[in-house]
């Protein structure tokens, strides 16, 4: 019976389990010699599919006309990598804009970082990724 009872209760606690935050390291994307970008991703785990609150941070951080960016990359149960559209920042040097959204994928996603970015217009000069973390539901 207290068995019974303990199982129940392991039952309700894992369900009503809140969700997992964490936060990668930031990086800085450069052209030589200079850092162009700097940026990095909080994550809330929802669930073995769900990123619930994803915020992308990326600051410009030089006066060379470029703009910068930051986007979402995945990997999904199946080890796949998915890249989710970029979010681009026009504001120039020295702004820094975080871009709050979410991700859901039915394939699942057990691990999630940012790719931060330098552009000329729509081409991509140079690039990072900032360190991986990992889904805890998965």
């Amino acid at each position: 019976m207290v068995a019974a009872a303990t199982a129940a209760a392991l039952a309700v606690s894992l369900s009503s389990a809140p969700a997992s935050a964490a936060t990668t390291s930031g990086c800085n994307a450069y052209l030589i010699p200079d850092f162009r970008a700097y940026g990095y991703a909080d994550v809330t785990w929802g669930g073995k599919n769900t990123i619930s609150a994803l915020a992308l941070y990326v600051k410009d951080i030089d006066a060379d006309g470029h703009s910068v960016g930051i986007r979402l990359h995945t990997v999904t149960r199946d080890n796949n990598d998915h890249y989710w559209s970029w979010h681009r920042n026009y504001g120039g040097n020295g702004s820094g804009i975080t871009y709050g959204t979410s991700a859901t994928d039915s394939n699942g996603i057990i691990a999630a970082r940012a790719q931060v970015g330098v552009f000329e217009g729509s081409s991509l000069l140079a690039s990072c990724y900032t360190s991986a973390v990992t889904n805890p539901y998965a």
